[in-house]
């Protein structure tokens, strides 16, 4: 009988070494898991910020070209109802160079490959 016992006792040792060596290892696994997930996690979160900031200055970037554009477009508007309202007053100012260009492009000619041509744009 003590025979008996020694050896259940000697199985329940090993047995239990064993299960606490399993255990240390899948709590090392673990605790690396965690570090890894953790890195990531940081990273992951430097690189939205990171995206975030490159949204907003584009955002910003985008918001002065529209108001760029709207002004330009503005600009435009009023410089063709002026043109249309007086036409031969703005061309007479402008360099000859440009104003007979002008002039061919408001009388339906096609200025382009060094040819003169009649036609629409």
């Amino acid at each position: 009988m003590v025979v008996s016992n020694f050896l259940i006792d000697s199985r329940l040792i090993s047995s239990h070494q064993r299960l606490s060596k399993l255990n240390h290892e899948l709590e090392e696994r673990l605790l690396d898991t965690i570090e890894k997930s953790s890195t990531e996690i940081h990273q992951l979160t430097e690189e939205l910020e990171s995206t975030k900031n490159s949204l907003r200055t584009a955002q910003q970037t985008l918001n002065s070209i529209v108001e760029e554009r709207d002004r330009c477009k503005e600009d435009c508007i009023s410089a063709v109802k002026l043109l249309q309202a007086n036409p031969n007053q703005f061309i007479s100012e402008l360099p000859p160079v440009v104003s007979e260009t002008v002039t061919f492009i408001s009388r339906g000619y096609v200025i382009g490959n060094d040819k003169l041509t009649y036609g629409f744009l």
